[in-house]
């Protein structure tokens, strides 16, 4: 059940990574579909408390319930193989048995869902890259819709106070 309490908002590509994670159920291919640089990264991103919150919500939107997961875990869980019949068609040789490996595969799945898995272990190292720019540059970046609504924010500050900027 989502956490009303965590309710950060997301980015662009966070709500994009949510979207293709609940279509896909892997963190790497929503992280890559996404713009993530590294795959990886989508990891990192679905231990976050927001994004866990933010793909609750949307499984649960798209009638993905813990009630739907369980059913259809409990139906793999009872999975088994089917009868073995001879040339005939008629003759029963092998009949009906539990299928161990389909029933692991639905109690691997059940825990990767509900994040039972201790997560991998990556080190990853971050990198930051600091550009100067001009108040006038700025300006440009945000009437050309490159900044994200956090960033507009930060430059009306600026442009606010201009006895804190360099120019």
């Amino acid at each position: 059940m989502p956490n009303p309490l965590i309710r950060k908002k997301l980015t662009v590509k966070q709500k994009k990574f949510v979207k293709k994670f609940v279509e896909s159920g892997k963190v790497s291919v929503a992280a890559a579909n996404a713009g993530y640089g590294s795959p990886g990264y989508g990891s990192y991103l679905k231990a976050q408390p927001n994004i866990q919150n933010a793909i609750e919500r949307a499984m649960v939107k798209a009638g993905i319930s813990d009630t739907e997961i369980g059913k259809k875990i409990k139906e793999g869980l009872s999975a088994t193989t089917p009868p073995l019949y001879g040339k005939d068609g008629e003759t029963q040789i092998k009949p009906e048995h539990p299928d161990f490996h389909v029933r692991k595969e639905y109690v691997d799945i059940y825990l990767k869902v509900k994040g039972a898995y201790a997560p991998e272990r990556r080190e990853t190292l971050e990198k930051r890259v600091v550009i100067n720019v001009t108040m006038d540059t700025l300006r440009g970046m945000r009437e050309a819709d490159v900044l994200d609504a956090e960033e507009v924010k930060e430059i009306k500050e600026l442009e606010a106070h201009p006895e804190n900027t360099e120019e």
